[in-house]
């Protein structure tokens, strides 16, 4: 399949909230696509939980997480928030975020807090294109590595480019 030549890819998640529901999905289909303004697409499933509530509230979080919760993100990978609460089994803490209504990850290397530019139906998935708001850094640096899809499949392995204090101090 096409898509195989484009991995490895990095692993993130997604967490979206709307009427006190949240939800969390994990993704390899994110890109930034501009400096000014700051915006990033995500690619989600048209029949997931996370595309809903962030149609209807027109936010999303994208956190960067690490080896550490590499279990989480695959239960939020295999895992419909349709019949479980992935933050709860996962036993990934939800954080008030500053200016959307998704919650923060607490044990994410980084968060993106992202308010609804565009969403356009793509054939199985749509393209939700968000402006960047807000960029959450973790207060000192870490051994932690960014965790990476290896071919498009469910394998993870550890990556590490820049430090998070490199790439906060070039923003």
């Amino acid at each position: 399949m096409f898509q195989k030549l484009f991995y490895p890819r990095q692993a993130l998640l997604v967490s979206s909230a709307h009427n006190g529901r949240m939800n969390l999905t994990a993704t390899n289909w994110v890109t930034p696509i501009s400096i000014s303004p700051p915006m990033i697409a995500v690619s989600l499933p048209n029949t997931g939980l996370t595309l809903k509530l962030v149609s209807r509230s027109k936010e999303f979080v994208v956190a960067v997480p690490h080896e550490g919760i590499k279990d989480a993100l695959l239960l939020c990978l295999a895992a419909s928030g349709r019949h479980i609460d992935k933050f709860a089994e996962s036993g990934l803490t939800a954080k008030k975020a500053d200016t959307v209504s998704a919650p923060l990850i607490s044990e994410a290397l980084a968060n993106v807090e992202c308010k609804v530019n565009s969403i356009q139906s793509c054939g199985t998935n749509s393209l939700v294109t968000g402006e960047v708001f807000k960029t959450h850094f973790p207060e000192e640096d870490t051994n932690l590595h960014k965790l990476v899809f290896d071919n498009g499949e469910r394998d993870l392995f550890a990556f590490e480019l820049l430090s998070l204090q490199k790439l906060q101090g070039s923003q």
